[in-house]
């Protein structure tokens, strides 16, 4: 899953929530949705790509996601469940229960390295798992644009100054 499918599944979700979750800042839920990726894509495909070329390494663990909630949760913290949940939610769309090697490390040893496509772009359009998720989280994020009016000027800096979606 790419960029709008992490982004915009989660954000859906948690719209839906709105009523039982209160003072949501969407800001945290898409940083978290975003978050590991943002970890492990530099750092094994950049910075250990001669030694373990993957783009799913610590921040794609049970381990690393576990840490933050009890941290969230100790702290009782409203903006680390916010980033909690949207790593709980990235470990999902990824379906890292098909990578239980990389999910449960360092219980099951090592990582190792994946088979990533040169070419994304025909992911994108050849593999239903890739290109559905992405239609529907890009068509969520023009339903929340267009519905809270995040084209204006002063919705799109509110937002960006609190989170809120009015």
């Amino acid at each position: 899953m790419f960029v709008f499918g992490h982004v915009g599944i989660s954000i859906a979700i948690m719209h839906f929530l709105r009523s039982r979750v209160k003072n949501i800042d969407y800001r945290l839920l898409l940083l978290g949705s975003m978050l590991p990726d943002i970890i492990d894509k530099p750092l094994g495909l950049v910075v250990l790509k001669d030694i373990l070329y993957s783009g799913r390494l610590v921040a794609h663990t049970l381990l690393f996601a576990s840490l933050l909630t009890l941290l969230a949760f100790g702290r009782k913290s409203m903006k680390l469940k916010l980033l909690s949940v949207g790593i709980w939610l990235h470990l999902l769309f990824d379906m890292m229960f098909l990578y239980p090697r990389t999910l449960l490390w360092p219980g099951l040893g090592n990582f190792m390295p994946l088979d990533y496509h040169a070419d994304f772009m025909a992911q994108l359009v050849s593999n239903p798992y890739v290109y559905v998720p992405e239609i529907v989280g890009f068509m969520f994020l023009l339903y929340v644009f267009f519905r809270h009016g995040l084209y204006r000027k002063a919705n799109l800096l509110g937002f960006l100054r609190t989170g809120k979606l009015e």
